[in-house]
């Protein structure tokens, strides 16, 4: 009988589940989670997202990540989706700049975890709604898929354009609404099927 494949999913709040509707916010049921929906026998799937999270870039920072990656013991995948929270942070960054910022990351990710395959996932663009406004998010964010799916090519990791999933938003127009979840777990799922996940 086959063990079930180990899955780290290291991310920012739509990795955590967080639900904007509260007042002070709060966390989707976590039967709603995609990171729960692509669970299954053959799959246990370990949620390490994190509201606010934005990409390693300090020592300190790329430390605390490898060591979140090494705490669950060996893993066959690492899914990390990141970039919504540094463009939004860093006013002059464009997609680019956030592109450059995961390449230097994943790097030294894959480096610590030569024997563990990594996806690279694009988060879905931005869109018009209560939290974000602004212009060049709106513009910025659409060009993840792109510039992600090149540094995927350098690196030569698995890649995944959640732009292609048709991922609900909330209101807020960034994160995740439960319909939204379930969308993503869907088009993940038949990746990491693709993938022999």
């Amino acid at each position: 009988m086959n063990q079930p494949k180990r899955v780290v999913c290291y991310g920012d709040s739509n990795t955590y589940g967080y639900d904007p509707r509260g007042v002070l916010g709060g966390r989707y049921p976590e039967d709603a989670l995609w990171t729960t929906l692509i669970g299954s026998d053959d799959r246990i799937v370990i949620n390490e997202g994190q509201n606010g999270r934005t990409i390693p870039k300090f020592p300190w920072e790329k430390s605390e990540a490898l060591h979140i990656m090494k705490s669950h013991g060996p893993v066959e995948l690492i899914i990390v989706m990141l970039g919504t929270n540094d463009i939004i942070v860093h006013w002059d960054f464009k997609a680019a700049d956030v592109a450059a910022c995961m390449e230097y990351f994943l790097s030294e990710l894959k480096t610590a975890n030569a024997d563990t395959q990594v996806l690279l996932i694009a988060p879905p663009a931005i869109e018009s709604g209560q939290f974000q406004m602004e212009p060049r998010l709106l513009v910025e964010s659409q060009k993840f898929g792109d510039c992600y799916r090149a540094v995927a090519d350098r690196l030569g990791i698995a890649f995944a354009d959640a732009s292609d999933w048709q991922v609900e938003a909330a209101f807020d127009g960034v994160h995740f609404s439960e319909k939204g979840h379930a969308a993503f777990a869907r088009g993940l799922g038949q990746k990491l099927t693709e993938m022999g996940f």
